[in-house]
């Protein structure tokens, strides 16, 4: 049976850090871009790549169909893309990356219409740029997933109509080697999609609204038609104010639940069947042009630029064939990573966390607290059951 054991403990200023998923020691950053000292998209932590329209984004209105922006390589000279390697005063880095959409018109001859059924070849004429995709080298399966960002302050007047920032995860067959999960052709894990949310009473609650949500598609067993499972878990609206400060979001991922944070707070949780299906996913980092139905018009804001400060991910570090016991604990060499089972203290033993130490005991199969153990003030200290059968993975 898998248990936490305590026997005579004395424990003072403990502090159990369930919050904010980052905090806990036995997760280690395995993947990050702060855009420091760097004046273009680093190649070996990102691609760029085109949107479901052939670089197109199209929408609806009365029946036709109709291209507002055309999405632009890095190098395509319409500057939607910035690098400013200091730009970020107080973050680590320094540096930020800014994804702006602009209004440019452009005509595009023999250009395929992917929006209509069936799609046709034919001379279009966008009126905005927007950056293409932005995708992590790397795919993902499991972890904390975070973003610094900032979205404009709009001035008084002005919308985010039409425009939407998105940080997201997406897998599918075509772009993983390898899919453990035969029945999920692909998924997607949605950790925010602003858009300007025309169904609430005008006021500045109207604009810069996101939502999260997991969404995949099976094969139906026996056959090789497919069925969409979405969407699952889409969580309501919620309000961001931007005031030109940067905020902070991640993303929980887990086998048997998900949390979405702001600010170390957490906004959203739930649990999904399938959240341990999902296939090993990139990050995508882009904007939404026309979002939802909803088109640029003279009130949305332009230029509009999204902010990245930094993108990281989190994981959990595995070491589940120790067996870790020890009468005198040294939290100088202890790792924090998951472990077989951890016993820790015992008769005239001394395992005490000094009050500058974050320590967290993980194991699979338990974790023992005996006497002699001790959690000095000041000091922080989490412990869990963590199943190694589920490890983190990065690709």
């Amino acid at each position: 049976m898998k248990m936490i054991k305590f026997q005579l403990t004395v424990i003072l200023g403990l502090t159990f850090l369930v919050s904010n998923a980052q905090l806990d020691a036995s997760w280690k950053v395995t993947w990050q871009d702060d855009f420091n000292n760097q004046n273009s998209l680093n190649s070996q932590l990102w691609h760029t790549n085109y949107d479901w329209r052939q670089g197109y984004k199209c929408y609806e209105k009365e029946g036709s169909h109709y291209f507002q922006a055309y999405r632009s390589w890095p190098t395509d000279p319409h500057g939607n893309y910035v690098f400013d390697p200091q730009a970020v005063t107080g973050s680590p880095g320094g540096g930020k990356m800014e994804l702006i959409v602009k209004q440019k018109t452009l005509t595009h001859p023999n250009t395929l219409n992917a929006c209509v059924d069936p799609p046709r070849y034919e001379t279009r004429t966008t009126n905005y740029t927007a950056p293409m995709w932005v995708v992590s080298q790397q795919a993902f399966k499991y972890g904390y997933f975070e973003i610094r960002f900032k979205l404009p302050a709009l001035p008084p007047g002005k919308t985010n109509e039409g425009i939407g920032a998105n940080f997201w995860l997406f897998g599918d067959i075509n772009n993983i080697s390898l899919n453990p999960n035969q029945d999920i052709v692909w998924s997607e894990l949605d950790i925010f999609e602003f858009l300007h949310n025309w169904q609430v009473p005008p006021g500045p609650g109207q604009n810069h609204n996101f939502s999260s949500g997991v969404h995949y598609t099976t094969i139906i067993p026996n056959t090789t038609d497919t069925v969409i499972d979405s969407t699952e878990g889409t969580m309501p609206y919620i309000h961001v104010d931007f005031d030109g400060t940067y905020k902070t979001m991640g993303c929980l991922w887990l086998p048997d639940r998900m949390a979405i944070y702001l600010d170390g707070e957490v906004v959203y949780h739930n649990e999904f069947p399938y959240l341990n299906k999902l296939m090993p996913m990139s990050i995508i980092l882009d904007h939404n042009v026309a979002v939802s139905g909803s088109n640029l018009n003279p009130n949305t804001l332009i230029d509009y630029t999204y902010d990245i400060d930094y993108v990281k991910v989190y994981q959990l570090e595995m070491d589940c064939t120790t067996d870790f016991a020890v009468c005198e604990f040294n939290p100088v060499t202890y790792n924090n990573n998951v472990k077989k089972s951890i016993s820790v203290g015992g008769y005239n033993c001394d395992a005490r966390i000094p009050g500058n130490f974050n320590i967290s005991f993980r194991a699979a199969d338990f974790v023992e607290l005996k006497e002699g153990f001790e959690v000095e003030l000041g000091a922080e200290f989490y412990a869990d059951i963590t199943d190694c059968n589920e490890a983190h993975e990065i690709r």
